[in-house]
């Protein structure tokens, strides 16, 4: 199979790292071609293919998703017990879970795992049990306002 290493650049020229994505769409896969990918999920879209895309040969099991501990940048994700940010896109949260941890997102949900999403337009977090002190100090250094009940 054909994999997509989507790597997007935005209008400040920052590359935004949108992770991998299928192929579904015949060839040719160069610069200027437009194929609909899709990803571990059974999300879609189109995609121009730029220059600063990857196009790799490999199958899901196998793929590299080391992507999700570089993506510091994205606002939602998961925080390990010890504190390590795993970033992922909107509505990415069960694919970086199962990638990450082996787990789906309701699982690593109750395993102690905290969920960085949005909700109401604010950045929010969600976790079951309690949260570990570097949880705590990765949600305070990303800005992510705590709960009263969270303040030590």
């Amino acid at each position: 199979m054909k994999f997509l290493h989507e790597l997007q650049k935005q209008d400040n020229g920052k590359i935004w790292d949108n992770g991998y994505w299928e192929i579904v769409d015949e060839p040719p896969y160069k610069p200027g071609y437009c194929v609909k990918v899709e990803n571990s999920c059974g999300g879609w879209h189109y995609h121009t293919i730029t220059e600063n895309d990857e196009i790799i040969e490999s199958d899901w099991t196998t793929i590299n998703h080391n992507y999700y501990l570089n993506k510091t940048d994205s606002p939602y994700g998961w925080i390990d017990k010890e504190g390590n940010f795993y970033g992922c896109d909107y509505f990415e949260h069960n694919d970086c879970a199962i990638t990450c941890f082996g787990l789906y997102e309701g699982s690593a949900e109750r395993a102690g795992y905290v969920k960085v999403y949005k909700e109401n337009d604010e950045v929010t977090y969600y976790y079951e049990g309690f949260l570990t002190d570097a949880q705590r100090q990765t949600l305070i250094n990303r800005d992510i306002k705590l709960r009263i009940i969270d303040i030590e």
